[in-house]
């Protein structure tokens, strides 16, 4: 059986940059690329089993954003009615107390041992919730901060492409034209085929940036002559500057083992207590 990766070597894909020689000359010696892949149900990470469709170089975006989302939840852990009346009896509103504990305890039955559910019960009961304002008073709600989960990863890139003659915005077209085409689907009578993937690398690789998993792009947007000024090529009346920007989504959620794994490839701290006495002092 061939080796996969000899046979990846052997694989020329299309290629489309802008400028011309980015990542061919010094200049220009930093970029990304943006890599199509076949959708493969296997699951979202690469290698191999997957086919390479089109390659697309870029210049380094003005800025670069690394964010992740982690989800928690305002929970409130509960109000029982007698700590209600208790409260209410050391500010000297006993009377009140009195008045609606009988309402105020069934209330709390019926919703249950719940904070919020109470104090919007204990809101209700006509004027309570005037008489706790005029003595500077309301309900705690005893609200926690609890973990709901991960949230997927999303990277928004832009740029400013000008291009210095008609062939500049041939390949600019051919780089919009692509884009669009490998993150829209397929259809069938029947089904709708995923889109393509995208995986996105920074070149060359450094350590003081950040790993990008496959991506989906989820959203696309090309703005023809942005600056507000319609200029086109006479010869083509093609437009001369377009501003280019997307958004990709990673396929898999940022947990702890993942990140372990790319921060230790990129020989960054990654968790490890032996680890620390390594990095520089800051």
């Amino acid at each position: 059986m061939a080796n996969p990766e000899s046979q990846e070597e052997q694989r020329t894909p299309t290629i489309f940059r802008f400028p011309d020689k980015i990542g061919v000359t010094n200049e220009l010696r930093r970029y990304m690329t943006f890599t199509v892949y076949s959708f493969k149900k296997e699951g979202p990470e690469l290698p191999y089993g997957r086919e390479e469709l089109l390659r697309i170089i870029l210049p380094m975006p003005a800025s670069i954003g690394n964010n992740m989302g982690v989800g928690y939840v305002d929970d409130p852990f509960g109000v029982v009615s007698d700590k209600i009346l208790t409260a209410l009896s050391k500010e000297g509103l006993g009377d009140m107390a009195g008045a609606v504990g009988e309402e105020i305890k069934k209330a709390v039955s019926d919703v249950g041992d719940n904070g919020k559910a109470v104090a919007t019960a204990l809101f209700g009961l006509g004027d309570t919730d005037r008489i706790l304002r005029r003595n500077g008073l309301t309900v705690n709600p005893n609200l926690l901060s609890q973990f709901t989960g991960m949230s997927f990863k999303f990277h928004q890139f832009s740029w400013k492409m000008i291009a210095r003659n008609p062939s500049d915005m041939r390949m600019i077209a051919n780089i919009i034209a692509a884009f669009q085409y490998h993150a829209a689907a397929d259809q069938s009578d029947v089904f709708i085929k995923a889109p393509d993937k995208f995986l996105v690398e920074f070149k060359p690789d450094s350590e003081g940036l950040f790993k990008i998993g496959m991506c989906s792009l989820v959203e696309f947007s090309a703005l023809y002559n942005g600056s507000g000024q319609p200029i086109f090529f006479k010869d083509t009346d093609s437009p001369v500057e377009v501003d280019l920007q997307l958004t990709l989504k990673e396929d898999t959620l940022p947990y702890k083992g993942r990140l372990k794994g790319q921060f230790r490839r990129m020989g960054v701290y990654s968790g490890d207590d032996s680890k620390v006495s390594e990095l520089p002092d800051i």
